[in-house]
């Protein structure tokens, strides 16, 4: 039974005014018996994925709240279930597959049609916090920080701020985004809510002890000790950074800056242009904990930090060959639709980290600053791949985020070539409306070259009408056309749908010549 986060709404008023019956009836819309204790055993649960997550998010909320060290127990071991390794989570932290929760280790082969949908996402964020709250445990800033960067900034258009259900990886992936008014989905609520993500974890204060937990542009102001902290950054563009102290007098307390995961060789810290820890100082600085500065700060006092990126091949679990790219906590995407439907053989040993590490460089000549982290490099056959993150892929970008690594299987004839691949598309019914099913329908989906299986329906393109419904392709150049290939749906096919059609072919999309009728 989907019944949302009752349980947390409750534990939430129970925390606000204390009164006791709101946590009686927080617990009312639990199930202990069904789920908790399965978790709290170390047994694995699943069921629709944001169905479970909303649960879990109400348990985290009680752990907080009363020290219930079954609600604990069972918050974190569904947490090591899910995100921790990957066992369940793509590259960008996200999960679900058909809106269902994955067995442990197994979404190789899922990447491409129906992954991660946004409010699971959303929802991992918050069962994260409350963990990490809790335990202080840096591993749970780390994945925080990589679901933020990658599935909850990558589930909003960068032009029109539209949201989008699903979250395809795959090989010639395009994001479905949506509005609040057409093919609205349960994520463009849950999506209103992200952008104030972005400020929620930044920092943290326990104690004497100020938490640096993000590398966010921000001010953090602490009324009670008379302290502000500036924090003045360009990151992702950027990987190094400053904080400001600004204080009326004098104050003694602690600044933990965190050490990312990620960071490579050379990172350091300094305090007032000293270095105090990382490259070239006896101090160590150690990825994926925290650094602890405590020391009498002055007005002016700064800290700055360089964090070098990291290049890293994430793999799925259950198949070491299916990869994702990763620069720091981004994963990077390559752009465009590729002929070999996201083969890729790399020119160097894929265990080779060294090779890996300098194959991806800056692109020369990136004139936009929002495509400044955009990487190039070659695979074995010569081929340019231009990559960029995977937040900053808008409507109508082709892309491919896990790779197949290898030599791609020869398809049919050797001399042919998809010359529809990838190419600006329209069609008669542009906006769908309705139900999910339809939402889902770019026309997009007849040129990505993805086409049979079982999930015929998701990677499909139908009009959403009665007939007759068009679609129009635009080569962008005069091209030879040897034949065209109309690929039906398997379920169609399986039904004995007859198709009636017509192709036609114009150099100015006015003047049409027919070159086949089944009407």
């Amino acid at each position: 039974t989907e019944y949302g986060g009752m349980t947390e709404a409750f534990a939430n008023l129970y925390e606000l005014t204390g009164r006791e019956s709101f946590l009686q009836m927080a617990r009312r819309w639990e199930e202990p018996e069904r789920i908790l204790k399965e978790f709290a055993q170390g047994r694995d649960f699943n069921e629709h994925a944001n169905t479970l997550l909303a649960k879990m998010v109400g348990a985290a909320r009680i752990a907080e709240l009363t020290s219930s060290e079954l609600h604990l127990k069972a918050c974190e071991n569904f947490w090591e279930n899910v995100c921790d390794g990957g066992a369940k989570t793509y590259a960008t932290g996200g999960t679900s597959v058909h809106e269902g929760m994955p067995a442990k280790g197994r979404i190789a082969n899922t990447a491409l049609r129906m992954p991660q949908e946004t409010c699971v996402s959303y929802n991992l964020m918050k069962v994260t916090r409350s963990l990490y709250r809790i335990t202080g445990d840096a591993k749970y800033m780390e994945y925080y920080e990589r679901l933020l960067w990658n599935a909850i900034l990558g589930s909003q258009d960068p032009k029109t701020g539209y949201k989008t259900y699903y979250q395809p990886l795959g090989s010639n992936s395009v994001k479905d985004f949506r509005s609040n008014e057409v093919g609205c989905y349960c994520c463009n609520g849950t999506g209103l809510e992200n952008p104030s993500r972005s400020t929620q974890m930044i920092y943290m204060k326990r104690s004497d002890q100020i938490r640096v937990q993000l590398f966010v542009p921000s001010t953090l102001r602490i009324d009670d000790w008379g302290v502000s902290i500036v924090q003045q950054s360009e990151f992702p563009e950027k990987s190094n950074g400053r904080l400001v102290i600004q204080c009326r007098e004098p104050k003694r307390f602690c600044i933990s800056i965190r050490v990312p995961s990620w960071v490579d060789e050379g990172s350091s810290l300094k305090v007032n242009g000293k270095l105090i820890a990382g490259r070239g100082s006896e101090s160590k600085l150690i990825p994926g904990e925290f650094y602890l500065i405590d020391r009498q700060w002055q007005d002016q006092d700064r800290i700055e930090y360089e964090y070098p990126y990291r290049m890293k091949i994430a793999s799925m679990p259950d198949d070491q060959n299916q990869v994702a790219f990763m620069q720091g906590p981004l994963v990077m995407v390559g752009l465009g639709a590729n002929q070999t439907r996201g083969w890729i053989e790399l020119p160097f040993d894929p265990a080779d980290n060294k090779a890996f590490s300098g194959w991806l460089r800056p692109v020369s000549d990136a004139t936009s600053p929002s495509h400044l982290l955009d990487l190039e490099g070659q695979d074995a056959s010569g081929s340019k791949l231009l990559f960029r993150p995977y937040y900053q892929i808008g409507a109508g970008e082709f892309f491919t985020g896990y790779w197949q690594l290898g030599k791609a299987p020869k398809q049919g004839d050797s001399a042919e070539r998809n010359l529809a691949l990838g190419k600006p598309t329209e069609c008669s019914t542009p906006e769908p409306a309705g139900s999910n099913l339809e939402a889902f329908m770019r026309s997009a989906k007849a040129v990505d070259g993805n086409y049979g299986g079982p999930d015929d329906w998701y990677v499909k393109w139908f009009p959403n009408g009665l007939s007759p419904q068009w679609i129009i392709v635009d080569l962008e150049r005069i091209e030879s056309v040897s034949k065209v290939q109309w690929v039906a749906a398997k379920e169609d096919l399986d039904a004995k749908i007859a198709y009636r059609y017509k192709i036609e072919s114009s150099l100015d999309k006015s003047n049409w010549e027919s070159l086949a009728e089944a009407s």
